[in-house]
């Protein structure tokens, strides 16, 4: 390819079984796109060979970084001087590679400060290098740490004035998230809208940021993912006042006070150890999405939670049979859920009986406003039959019934 001297675009990407780059690539000398750059394992095709590309731009992904026998090499890309580069994304496919030459490589990869998105996966190193969260990367919107395993702490990407999106993912050496992560600086996460945080087999403890009274952390925060944390203990960040997303799974050791987040629209929570609602004033205007799933404590104050769900379309309740202990006879669910639309009600036959007594009485009582278009009912074992309250929702449009002794697996629509 070398004769190609007035190539300017090479789209390799999704070239998954490209095992390296051809050689001497080095010498198109206009090359503008390159989507992937695969260190081989010879001389050849290695990472001194980027040095030459002066006018890279858009998204570099450069792989197989353990293949980099000499770490000089790293240096002489001189990423750096690519300052029409847009995106990197750097990545080790083995963890053969010794902890410090993972160190140095990435170290030496350093990109331009004008950099927008950075991902890095795979690396072996204990520590990260410090260019990684410094605040002279003024541009940067977007972050993804992916299988790094054996660094304990993380960036201060706090103090990145740009960043909005931060994913963290199959990290366990990770076992605490606290002032390392916020940066020395002020306003930490002044920018950040989404944050997800995920695999984190042992991480444990998310202390609070401490800040002077008045500066708020993650202010512009929208959407807090966190799945598969086992080990975190504790509670959740507070005002987080522009939260609209929530989404837990997987945290078994977690509370969660959901009566903090009043701009949520959006709440998926899923197998952590207790949902708290504590406050009767807080009412959920935006909130249109709703999940519990095989939450082991709920404690709130029944009425109170339930009026705050008054603008709620989507409804979905799996397990949580402690939900029914939380009722009292003059708490009915269907009488303050009057925007719900869609409900989904799985491994709870308490809950659909109930629900169907409630319909009875609301019909009785002649103030019966449900509007529900699309019911589903599913492994609720021990029913033998719909309850007959629920042969009132006129609004319905869709009956499913999956996985229930009367009715196997079949489903209806009006």
């Amino acid at each position: 390819m070398r004769n190609l001297v007035n190539l300017r675009h090479l789209n390799n990407s999704e070239t998954l079984s490209l095992e390296e780059m051809p050689p001497q690539l080095g010498q198109l000398p206009n090359l503008q796109t390159l989507p992937e750059f695969v260190i081989g394992k010879g001389s050849g095709s290695g990472v001194r060979e980027i040095e030459s590309l002066l006018h890279l731009q858009g998204t570099l992904h450069i792989s197989r970084l353990e293949n980099v026998i000499c770490v000089e090499d790293a240096r002489s890309a001189n990423l750096k001087s690519k300052e029409r580069l847009e995106a990197l994304f750097l990545e080790w496919s083995s963890s053969s590679v010794s902890t410090e030459d993972a160190a140095i490589v990435l170290d030496m990869l350093q990109p331009h400060s004008k950099l927008k998105k950075l991902t890095i996966k795979g690396y072996a190193g204990l520590e990260f290098s410090t260019w990684i969260g410094n605040p002279s990367f003024t541009k940067m919107v977007r972050v993804k740490l992916e299988g790094c395993n054996h660094c304990q702490f993380l960036p201060p990407f706090g103090q990145l004035p740009c960043l909005k999106e931060l994913c963290i993912q199959n990290m366990n050496a990770v076992k605490s998230v606290g002032i390392e992560f916020y940066g020395e600086g002020n306003l930490p996460f002044q920018a950040l809208e989404t944050l997800e945080l995920h695999n984190l087999k042992n991480w444990k403890k998310w202390s609070p940021c401490q800040q002077s009274e008045g500066v708020e952390v993650f202010s512009c925060l929208k959407k807090l993912s966190i799945r598969r944390c086992p080990k975190l203990e504790g509670d959740l960040p507070e005002k987080l006042d522009s939260l609209a997303q929530l989404e837990i799974y997987g945290c078994e050791e977690l509370v969660v006070s959901v009566s903090k987040y009043k701009q949520l629209q959006g709440s998926y929570i899923e197998q952590c150890k207790m949902v708290v609602y504590d406050k009767s004033t807080v009412q959920f205007d935006l909130l249109e999405s709703l999940t519990f799933s095989n939450v082991s404590e709920l404690r709130f104050q029944t009425k109170a939670f339930m009026k705050s769900l008054k603008n709620v379309k989507e409804l979905k309740i799996t397990g949580c049979e402690e939900l029914i202990c939380c009722f009292q006879n003059e708490d009915r669910l269907l009488q303050h859920l009057i925007s719900l639309n869609e409900l989904y009600i799985e491994d709870n036959s308490i809950l659909v009986e109930k629900l169907g007594i409630e319909v009875e009485q609301l019909v009785q009582l002649q103030i019966l406003n449900c509007n529900i278009e699309r019911l589903e009912l599913s492994k609720c074992g021990s029913l033998v039959k719909v309850p007959e309250g629920l042969h009132h929702l006129r609004s319905l449009q869709e009956l499913h019934i999956n996985k229930c002794l009367f009715w196997p697996t079949s489903s209806a629509r009006g």
